[in-house]
């Protein structure tokens, strides 16, 4: 399927959680389906492996072990090789920022180990390596894609940028707590949750779930049919004259056709399923629209995946459900605060937790918050997400606050720690506090910048770097706001949200309100503090009223 967006609504449409794990293992379906299929016998059901269906094009972030010998998984090692190749070039020319390569090639491989005849190395996959891609022997990686989301997005985000007082783009006023924990996550808890939260969240789109320049009405693009329940059911029972695959094809480029309303029957009369979602396709020769999710489809996406906070996914569970929700999180970008709701539903396990985030990190639009995700782990799972995804796709140096483990093998961490120094020496020196366990001291490296990164070496150093307030309150934005362009959060176009650190604290400043903490956290505090103080001050300035009254009805008397 070329439409990758769409491969999971198909499968759900047509297939349970059982069926679909018999694509991998191999098993044929139920008879019921065998008969549905009976008219198609080059459709019926062959096993795939459980890396074809892990793999997909528009989503590929993840952890890869791949047996060179192996036809099928030889074939997904080149469709993950032309991906990065596609990404690599676009990064090198067009992102507007600088490499954030583990090996300073522009590449998206990290941590790759190549073993042979039993025999596992260390090494570094590059042009020369993937012209004379070995015949044999299993690769071991992490994937990691830098493709960011589309301009569009961020400009609808400016669009509905105007409303009510909010904390990044988060609406304080009307903020409602739902402490209930006895129902499953619906739309209206989703909202609670994520009010709940001391989180930026970003706008979402319009109430009807659509972006504004959706629809042949609102900007020519093509509009989609939906039809519920489409399987190879109804396909079979239409006239010959029409195509099964027709109602995948956009209005625009078929005859005009009306909207079927009706819900049709399976073959055994019965009523259809109702809770399996509608089967939506674009057109391969127009734009798909990928959008920021909505409340209502973060709560429709997690009912197809099975995910809910009353029943957390465990360790025995989490194979198939991560590797749906890879391929179904392709339809869609998310924002930090749907990440968390996401998360809820996942056992509080260090490694699942990093696994979700790995897997939906290419789909987060305001990646500059992800600091809120990452202090919501302990330090095992933060230590496993910048692993797999590296420091400098993962940092904005903003916020630049965290607990550091830098391998001085790789030239990104290199570059990430001369930044660190430069910046601690422009702000204050005492910022940086190392750990005890450090195999380098930071004081060997002051004065030979440039060494330290070139330099290969085998220490790993342990430090912190202090967040605001608590060592000094001198932050150099400039330097940080020049540093951003060393991230993947610098990608071009630059989501504007990401200033709204600088923004926050400035705010804060100026009001003699600047604690200690992250911003974020610090800003909710004093915005609750401010609404707290406006309905006391609101509240005796009626009770005055009320006395004035009161004396002056006495006084007439």
């Amino acid at each position: 399927m070329l439409d990758t967006e769409n491969m999971f609504d198909f499968l759900y449409a047509n297939t349970d959680k059982n069926e679909r794990r018999d694509l991998v293992y191999g098993k044929y379906l139920p008879t019921r389906s065998i008969s549905m299929l009976s008219y198609h016998p080059a459709c019926l059901l062959l096993a795939i492996t459980l890396k074809q269906y892990k793999f997909n094009w528009a989503n590929p972030t993840s952890h890869w072990s791949l047996n060179l010998a192996d036809k099928v998984q030889r074939a997904i090692m080149m469709q993950i090789i032309a991906i990065n190749n596609s990404e690599a070039e676009f990064s090198q020319k067009h992102s507007g920022r600088g490499d954030t390569s583990q090996q300073g090639n522009w590449f998206n491989f990290r941590n790759v180990k190549y073993t042979l005849n039993r025999v596992t190395n260390d090494i570094l996959i590059d042009k020369e390596f993937l012209i004379n891609l070995p015949v044999n022997g299993t690769l071991d990686f992490d994937y990691v894609s830098t493709k960011r989301p589309p301009a569009e997005l961020y400009q609808n985000n400016r669009k509905n940028k105007k409303g009510s007082k909010k904390i990044g783009s988060m609406d304080v006023n009307n903020m409602t707590i739902d402490t209930s924990e006895d129902e499953d996550m619906g739309p209206s808890r989703i909202m609670s949750a994520k009010a709940n939260r001391d989180i930026l969240t970003t706008p979402s789109t319009p109430a009807n779930g659509l972006d504004p320049s959706f629809g042949s009405e609102h900007g020519g693009e093509d509009e989609y049919i939906i039809e519920d329940n489409l399987d190879f059911t109804s396909a079979l029972k239409r006239p010959k004259s029409s195509s099964p695959m027709s109602s995948l094809i956009p209005l625009s480029v078929k005859s005009s056709r009306p909207v079927s309303s009706h819900t049709p029957k399976s073959q055994s009369g019965s009523e259809p399923n109702s809770s399996r979602v509608p089967f939506q396709s674009s057109n391969n020769n127009v734009p798909r629209k990928i959008k920021l999710i909505t409340d209502d489809e973060l709560y429709i996406f997690m009912q197809q995946l099975g995910l809910s906070n009353r029943s957390k996914i465990s360790g025995s569970q989490t194979l198939f459900v991560l590797m749906d929700l890879q391929l179904a999180s392709t339809k869609f970008f998310f924002t930090v605060a749907n990440v968390l709701i996401i998360l809820d539903a996942f056992e509080d396990d260090w490694e699942i937790q990093s696994r979700v985030i790995v897997a939906l990190f290419s789909r987060i639009k305001d990646l500059h918050n992800i600091d809120i995700l990452l202090r919501n782990l302990n330090m095992k799972g933060q230590q496993d997400i910048i692993k797999k995804l590296g420091y400098l796709n993962v940092i904005n140096p903003l916020k630049i606050s965290f607990d550091y483990v830098l391998s001085l093998k790789y030239l990104d961490n290199r570059i990430l720690l001369i930044a660190l120094m430069e910046l601690a020496a422009i702000e204050s020196a005492d910022q940086i506090s190392e750990e005890p366990n450090t195999e380098l001291a930071i004081a060997t490296l002051y004065g030979s910048y440039t060494r330290a990164l070139n330099d290969v070496r085998p220490e790993v150093m342990r430090f912190s770097y202090a967040d605001f307030g608590i060592r000094t309150t001198s932050i150099s934005w400039a330097t940080r706001r020049e540093y951003i362009k060393k991230f993947l959060v610098g990608t071009q176009p630059l989501d504007e949200e990401i200033y709204q650190t600088i923004s926050m604290y400035k705010e804060l400043e100026s009001h003699g309100a600047l604690t200690r903490g992250p911003i974020d956290l610090q800003y909710a505090t004093y915005l609750k503090q401010q609404k707290s103080t406006q309905a006391r001050t609101v509240k005796m300035t009626k009770s005055m009223q009320n006395a004035m009254r009161n004396a002056t009805k006495e006084a007439k008397k």
